[in-house]
C-alpha cells in the first residue's frame, strides 16, 4: 500500500513537471516571437533611403504631404522616397498652397524627424508680398524637433500651438532664428535655449509662459533680439516672474531688447550698460523697483528707452543727456521724483518725451527748446511749477503738447499758435491764468483742446469754436 502511494506520487510530480515544462517552451517560444515583433517595429521607425514614404509616415497630416510633393515633384504613397524627404531644406507656404486656413489642423507631428536636413519651418510664407497666406500649426512642438541638426529658422509666430517649448530645443546647434510671438505656449523657458550658441533672434511673446529668464540665455553672444513679452491684456496670466538676469549685459551683439508686459520684479541689472550696440531697451509694463541706472547712460546706439508703468523711484538721471541717438524716451507711470534734468536739452534727435504720471517737482526746464525735432511732449499729472517756457511755442514739429495735471502758473503764450502741426494740447488741471489766446484759432489741425480747471479770465475765443478737427473741447 505503501509502495502504491509513493508511485502515484511520483506520477503525479512528474505530470506536473511535464506540464510546467511544456508552459516554459510555449512561454519561451512566444518571448522569441515577441522579440521578432519588435525587431521588426525597429525595422519600421528606421525606413531605408529608397522605401516609399506613405501618407502615416508623415503623421497622417495633409499639409506636410502637399509640402513634400510641392518641393520634390514626386508623389507620396508613389515615387517619394525617404530619401526625398532628406533632400527638402524649406518647410513654408508657398503660392496656392493649399492649408493655410484656420479651419485646418496643422500639427507638426513625431515625424518631422525624418526631414533630417530641414534649415527652415516657417509658418509664414518664405517669400513676401505674393499675398500668401501664413498658415496655422496646432498643437504642441514634438520632442523630436529636436532632431533636426541642421535647422536654422523656426519661425511659428501666431499660430496655435500649445504645450511647453521642449528642452529639446536645445539641440538644435544650427538655430540661428527661433521667433514664436503670439503663441499660447505654457510653462517656462528651457535652460537648455542657453546651448543655442548660433542663435541670433529669440522672440518668444506668449501670454501663457511663466517662471523666471533663464539666466543661461546670457550664453547666447550672438544674439541681436530678444523679445520675451507678455501679453498686455488684464486678466491673461502674469507673464514671466523674477529678475532680469545680469547675464543678459554679455550679449555684446544685442541691439533689441523687449521685455513688456510681463510680472518681472527686482531692479535694472547695471550690467545692461554693457550692451554697446544696443538700439532698443524695453520693459514697460512690470514691477521692477529701484532706480534707473546710470550705467544706461553708456548705450551710445539706444534709439528708444522704454521704461513706463513700473515701480521706478529716485531721480531721472543725468546720463541719460549722453544718448545722442535718442529718439524716444517714456519713463512714464512710475514713482520717479526731482526735477526734469536741463541736461535732456542736448537729445536733439528725440521725437518724443514721455514723462506722465510721476512725482517730478520744478520748472519745465526752457533748455528743451532744443529739440528741435520733438513731436510729442507729455509732462502731465506731475507736481511742476513755473510758467509755461514761452520759448516752447519753437517746437514748430510738435503735434502732442500734453502738460495738464501739475501746478504751473501764469498764462498761456500766445506764440502757442505757431504750433501749427498740434492735434492734442491740453494744459487743463493747472493754476493759468489770463485770458485764453485767441491764436490757439490758428490751429486747424487740434482734434483735442483741455483748458478746463484753471483761473482763466475772459470767455473762450470765438476762433476755437470754427476749429475744424476738433472732437473733444473742455473748457
Amino acid at each position: 500500500m505503501f509502495m502504491m502511494e509513493k508511485m502515484k506520487k511520483k506520477s503525479l510530480l512528474f505530470l506536473l513537471g511535464t506540464i510546467l515544462f511544456g508552459s516554459c517552451i510555449i512561454f519561451s517560444g512566444h518571448l522569441e516571437v515577441h522579440a521578432a515583433d519588435i525587431t521588426s517595429k525597429k525595422l519600421i521607425a528606421q525606413p531605408t533611403a529608397t522605401q516609399i514614404v506613405t501618407f502615416e509616415d508623415l503623421g497622417n497630416q495633409p499639409w506636410l504631404q502637399d509640402m513634400s510633393e510641392h518641393y520634390t515633384g514626386k508623389k507620396v504613397g508613389s515615387t517619394l522616397t525617404f530619401a526625398d524627404l532628406e533632400s527638402i531644406t524649406t518647410l513654408a507656404p508657398y503660392e496656392d498652397f493649399k492649408y493655410s486656413s484656420s479651419s485646418n489642423t496643422n500639427n507638426i507631428p513625431p515625424e518631422i524627424k525624418y526631414f533630417k536636413n530641414l534649415e527652415t519651418i516657417s509658418n509664414s510664407p518664405s517669400i513676401t508680398g505674393l499675398g500668401i497666406s501664413s498658415m496655422q500649426f496646432d498643437g504642441p512642438i514634438p520632442t523630436e524637433i529636436g532632431t533636426l541638426k541642421k535647422l536654422k529658422t523656426l519661425d511659428l509666430g501666431h499660430s496655435n500651438l500649445s504645450g511647453s517649448i521642449p528642452k529639446e530645443i536645445g539641440n538644435l546647434v544650427s538655430l540661428e532664428i527661433f521667433k514664436a510671438p503670439g503663441v499660447f505656449f505654457t510653462g517656462s523657458i528651457p535652460a537648455s535655449i542657453g546651448k543655442l550658441s548660433n542663435l541670433k533672434v529669440l522672440n518668444l511673446g506668449s501670454k501663457n509662459l511663466s517662471g523666471t529668464i533663464p539666466s543661461q540665455i546670457g550664453n547666447l553672444t550672438n544674439l541681436v533680439e530678444l523679445v520675451l513679452e507678455g501679453s498686455p491684456f488684464e486678466n491673461d496670466p502674469e507673464g514671466l516672474t523674477g529678475q532680469i538676469p545680469a547675464s543678459i549685459g554679455k550679449l555684446s551683439n544685442l541691439e533689441n531688447l523687449e521685455l513688456d508686459n510681463n510680472a518681472l520684479s527686482g531692479s535694472i541689472p547695471t550690467s545692461l550698460g554693457n550692451l554697446n550696440h544696443l538700439k532698443k531697451l524695453s520693459i514697460n509694463f512690470n514691477k521692477i523697483t529701484g532706480s534707473i541706472p546710470t550705467s544706461l547712460g553708456k548705450l551710445a546706439s539706444l534709439k528708444e528707452l522704454r521704461l513706463f508703468d513700473n515701480q521706478l523711484s529716485g531721480t531721472i538721471p543725468g546720463s541719460l543727456s549722453k544718448l545722442s541717438n535718442l529718439t524716444l524716451l517714456r519713463l512714464s507711470q512710475n514713482q520717479l521724483s526731482g526735477t526734469i534734468p536741463p541736461s535732456l536739452g542736448r537729445l536733439t534727435n528725440l521725437t518724443e518725451l514721455n514723462l506722465f504720471d510721476n512725482q517730478l517737482t520744478g520748472v519745465i526746464p526752457p533748455n528743451l527748446v532744443k529739440l528741435t525735432n520733438l513731436e510729442s511732449l507729455v509732462l502731465s499729472f506731475n507736481q511742476l511749477t513755473g510758467e509755461i517756457p514761452s520759448k516752447l511755442t519753437t517746437l514748430t514739429n510738435l503735434k502732442e503738447l500734453i502738460i495738464g495735471g501739475n501746478q504751473l502758473t501764469g498764462s498761456i503764450p500766445k506764440g502757442i499758435g505757431n504750433l501749427t502741426k498740434l492735434t492734442s494740447l491740453a494744459v487743463n488741471l493747472n493754476q493759468l491764468t489770463g485770458e485764453i489766446p485767441a491764436e490757439i484759432g490758428n490751429l486747424t489741425k487740434l482734434t483735442r483742446l483741455y483748458l478746463n480747471n484753471n483761473q482763466f479770465t475772459g470767455g473762450v475765443p470765438r476762433e476755437l469754436f470754427s476749429l475744424p478737427n476738433l472732437i473733444d473741447f473742455y473748457y
